[in-house]
């Protein structure tokens, strides 16, 4: 594994984690807009909001958060040092 410290500079590192983690959280906040879609309609039908959903959602977005982090802060350090991309580059390899 390559020591990040020796390649790049400080201020490096933090663009490319910041880039990362706006990315990540662009994604993060389609699905929550996309989750409550449904759980407002269905909190509309029923008249109160079931916060179990609410609760699924949110982890559903927060799993996404980490999984879009990892791809773009893994894909932004490829391009830097000027790599090929890995195959995959995600949490999981699919």
């Amino acid at each position: 594994m390559v020591n990040l410290k020796s390649v790049f500079t400080d201020e490096l590192l933090i663009k490319i984690t910041q880039d990362a983690a706006w990315e990540a959280l662009k994604e993060t906040l389609r699905v929550m807009v996309l989750a409550a879609i449904p759980i407002v309609v269905d909190g509309l039908n029923a008249g109160a909001i079931n916060w179990d959903f609410v609760k699924v959602a949110c982890l559903i977005a927060g799993l996404r958060y980490i999984e879009k982090y990892v791809y773009e802060r893994k894909k932004i350090t490829a391009e830097v040092e000027k790599t090929e991309k890995p195959k995959w580059t995600g949490l999981l390899p699919f």
